[in-house]
């Protein structure tokens, strides 16, 4: 997620050396999370476990490139990040479970980018598709996903929200849809997210407004002379696309008004 900085900007309208102050914000904008298909999280690690002792191990089947273990207070944190060399060996690894390591069993996932944090995340085997309508049935979605991506235990839809509920025997399946998207079903586009699914929310003005404004400019103007007005302001923005300007008088006293 990247925020960008507020911005002051100084204009003149029709060459008179009024100076108003323009605040601009951009909201949140949602950013392509990279996708490493070689990455694996380790959780679980012995309390002795070392990064030379992990990677030694991991050696003996595996051609590991990076290996790292966290340290707090000269301890591990029970956890570690290993980049392998291709996803070949990922491969391996996930149907080599369970695995040990130094003497302890140990968790293994492939690394699936996501813009919250890990916890609850690890371990889900239940993949909610969005997108399929009335277009596609169970037999189509089960066939799709059951041959690319392993056994499924049940598949549910609901009228309501659209949604189709995938429940995969292992959680590695799951992982693996997330990191080979997009997906397409006979020709129809569909998206996927991880988790067991969530109850609808109902559609309210602060619901839609924020769903609105994720992408857009917001622009407050300040300082404006009285006789100052939407129109004018639209004309002095004629290259930006703009949806709508409220205005209103800064307070009783002022002279100026804001936008």
């Amino acid at each position: 997620m990247i925020k960008f900085p507020s911005i002051w900007v100084f204009l003149c309208i029709n060459n008179d050396k009024i100076f108003f102050t323009i605040y601009i914000q951009l909201d949140k904008i949602q950013m392509p999370l990279k996708v490493d298909k070689t990455k694996v999280f380790f959780e679980n690690l012995a309390k002795h476990t070392t990064e030379e002792s992990l990677r030694a191990s991991l050696l003996k089947e595996y051609q590991v490139q990076i290996c790292s273990v966290p340290l707090e207070s000269g301890q591990n944190k029970r956890y570690s990040s290993v980049k392998f060399t291709d996803e070949a060996n990922v491969d391996k690894l996930m149907n080599n479970r369970p695995i040990r390591i130094d003497d302890q069993h140990v968790e293994v996932y492939r690394s699936v980018p996501d813009k919250g944090p890990l916890k609850g995340k690890l371990g889900v085997t239940t993949l909610l598709v969005h997108g399929i309508e009335n277009k596609l049935t169970k037999k189509d979605i089960q066939e799709y996903f059951q041959d690319k991506y392993g056994k499924i235990k049940n598949i549910s839809t609901s009228e309501d929200d659209g949604l189709c509920q995938v429940e995969f025997f292992d959680y590695d399946s799951v992982d693996k849809a997330l990191l080979n998207k997009p997906h397409q079903i006979k020709s129809v586009n569909i998206s996927i997210e991880k988790g067991e699914r969530r109850r609808s929310q109902p559609v309210t003005t602060e619901v839609l407004g924020s769903q609105r404004s994720a992408q857009k400019y917001r622009i407050h103007v300040t300082n404006l002379p009285l006789t100052t007005n939407a129109n004018s302001l639209s004309k002095l923005f004629n290259n930006w696309p703009i949806r709508n300007i409220l205005m209103r008088r800064t307070s009783q006293q002022d002279s100026s008004t804001e936008c």
